[in-house]
Formats: structure tokens, C-alpha cells, sequence
């Protein structure tokens, strides 16, 4: 799983994110790598950037959160994927009032 995961934050993550350079793209891209293979916990990588980064501790923890949530789902649907088995996913939310208004139209559809 972790290679899947790795596979991810390798395949041109935050390219369209603003306000990010490139060496800190590769940098974020290397501390979730590590943070992955060292099974590290989400405030690790985010003291980790905020240290080694010009980012805020809330735009970490977003990036953080974000990148991590997104690699966990794209090595899950992959390894499911390799099974060959029918797949059906189902929409999960906070129903808070972060929720972006398009989301909140899947929480009444059950699968996506």
C-alpha cells in the first residue's frame, strides 16, 4: 500500500496549487513520503513543514490532510481495483458547513 500511496504524491501532486514553488512542492512531496514509509502521524508532517517551509501552520494542515486523504483513497481504489470485483462507492460527509454546496447534493444519493 505504501508504494500505491508513494505512487500518488509522485504523479504531479499540487502542480495547480497557487502560491506553492517548486521546491516547496518537492519538498511537501518529500516529508509525505517520509512521513508514509515511517508511518508518521498528520502533525508530524505538519511541525515538519512548518519548519522547513515558509507555509502556515493552517495552510500545512490542509495541504497535510488533504494530500494524505487523497493517497490513502487513490491506493484503496486501486488495490480494490486489481480484485476484478464490481466496485460501488458511497458518499461520505461532514454535513458541517464546510461542506461545499455541490457535496451536499451527493449526501442524499447513496452511491456515486
Amino acid at each position: 500500500m505504501v508504494d500505491l500511496i508513494n505512487r500518488y504524491f509522485e504523479s504531479g501532486i499540487l502542480k495547480d496549487c497557487k502560491g506553492i514553488t517548486d521546491t516547496t512542492r518537492n519538498l511537501i512531496i518529500a516529508v509525505l513520503k517520509t512521513a508514509t514509509g515511517e508511518g508518521r502521524s498528520l502533525d508530524w508532517i505538519v511541525n515538519k513543514l512548518t519548519i522547513e517551509s515558509d507555509l502556515t501552520p493552517d495552510r500545512t494542515r490542509l495541504i497535510a490532510r488533504t494530500e494524505t486523504h487523497t493517497a490513502s483513497n487513490y491506493a484503496a481504489f486501486y488495490a480494490a481495483a486489481k480484485t476484478g470485483l464490481l466496485m460501488k462507492k458511497v458518499w461520505l460527509s461532514a454535513g458541517d458547513n464546510r461542506v461545499r454546496p455541490d457535496h451536499q447534493r451527493l449526501m442524499v444519493v447513496r452511491w456515486i
